[in-house]
């Protein structure tokens, strides 16, 4: 999702996950995509405004939220 969210013109998305696999693996691909606005971080649903903030971001377009079944 978050890198098809950049190829339409996204100005920057930040993927936030649990899993130290999950981040590895979007790790790759952002390599490959030369996806340079695409920023990882460890974390839950919950830590959103944490990592925003210290992003130093004040203002989000949307939120994409993954919650499973």
């Amino acid at each position: 999702h978050a890198i098809e969210m950049l190829r339409r013109g996204a100005a920057k998305v930040i993927g936030i996950d649990r899993d130290d696999t999950a981040l590895s693996e979007v790790s790759v691909l952002k390599k490959a995509q030369s996806a340079g606005d695409l920023i990882l971080r460890k974390g839950c649903h919950g830590d959103i405004a944490k990592i925003v903030r210290a992003e130093k971001i004040d203002a989000v377009d949307g939120v994409l939220l993954d919650l499973g079944v």
